[in-house]
């Protein structure tokens, strides 16, 4: 059975980036994380920590996935859902250790189905993700493109099929297939740059807000470091990815960040942040997830039977079911005449 997904019921506070990319804070976290295991800083010592790291080049492997476009094919202020996908992309490409076959989430399925939960291209947040890929799952991208729009939650636009002219129908749900899950998530509490770096270090990639004032417009340059602190007086509106640290000429350290801006941005959609200061606000607002390396497969679409005679079943009625959360979720039901 395809099943809705549950609603959020959080307040919604929304940023607007000059880009038009926005970020929207839900107003309490604390009865939504799912924390199992101990927290990196707590067990990592800053001083254990190296002077640099980067899971970009980790004993000479890449462990993060590529850049992506948040405004393509049209646009969409959907950073949030960039970070949030970016990091659980990279985090499975960590726990599988590189190992082929590289996954990317469909990013389209949260738009189709995460509103209430993660947000739409009017805004969301990047912790949002997390809970909709801990609540429901995501399928990879192969069963749904990226269209930088809403859409409407059902079984086709949750994984998608076309048969050629001469088959049975131009498109249809596909029944089985795989999603990959997050297991635990998390804000981190008062971040700090121990916290975060053990964090990244430990697990993975995490996502962080941060001002995006200061980097857009043409404001950023390969090889710059941004250092503007404004007195920690920021606005948070736009949601990234951490992906490791370095040293200037100087020992002064910085982030190394990537951003959702396609690779013609920045250095190959890449750039730098320093660290310690709460540079753009980047030490104020992070999150993480840890993730399931393995989809559970199952039959989350309609049978394949259904699709021979599509007009012999049509949705009549929502339904709700309580999980085993006690949250509500809404699942379509469908009759066959």
């Amino acid at each position: 059975m395809f099943v809705k997904p549950l609603h959020f019921s959080a307040g919604l506070i929304a940023f607007v980036a000059a880009d038009g990319c926005r970020k929207s804070m839900f107003s309490d976290h604390s009865n939504h994380e799912v924390v199992i295991s101990p927290l990196p800083h707590t067990y990592t010592e800053e001083h254990h920590l190296p002077a640099s790291f980067d899971w970009r080049h980790h004993n000479g492997v890449n462990y993060v996935t590529k850049v992506l476009n948040q405004h393509a094919p049209k646009y969409c202020g959907s950073c949030w859902l960039h970070a949030g996908v970016g990091v659980i992309n990279d985090r499975l490409k960590v726990a599988r250790n590189a190992q082929f076959p590289e996954v990317n989430v469909a990013r389209q399925v949260v738009l189709n189905c995460g509103r209430d939960i993660a947000g739409s291209c009017h805004g969301g947040e990047d912790f949002g993700v997390y809970k909709f890929a801990y609540l429901e799952g995501l399928p990879d991208d192969q069963c749904q493109f990226y269209r930088g729009e809403d859409g409407e939650c059902s079984a086709i636009n949750n994984c998608i099929n076309c048969d050629p002219p001469a088959g049975t129908g131009p498109c249809y749900p596909v029944q089985r297939y795989g999603r990959y899950f997050v297991t635990e998530f998390a804000k981190i509490p008062n971040p700090t740059a121990h916290k975060i770096k053990a964090e990244v270090y430990r697990r993975g990639p995490i996502s962080c807000a941060v001002d995006s004032s200061v980097v857009e417009n043409g404001k950023y340059h390969p090889g710059d470091i941004v250092r503007e602190t404004r007195n920690g007086n920021w606005s948070l509106d736009h949601d990234i990815v951490i992906v490791g640290w370095g040293q200037d000429k100087d020992g002064k350290e910085y982030y190394i960040v990537k951003n959702s801006w396609g690779t013609f941005w920045g250095d190959q959609g890449y750039f730098l942040v320093q660290s310690g200061v709460n540079a753009m606000g980047i030490e104020q607002d992070c999150s993480w997830a840890v993730v399931d390396p393995e989809p559970r497969v199952a039959d989350y679409g309609p049978p394949d039977w259904m699709r021979m005679f599509p007009s012999a079943f049509k949705p009549v009625e929502h339904i709700a079911v309580a999980d085993a959360t006690e949250h509500i979720a809404v699942a379509d039901a469908v009759v066959v005449s």
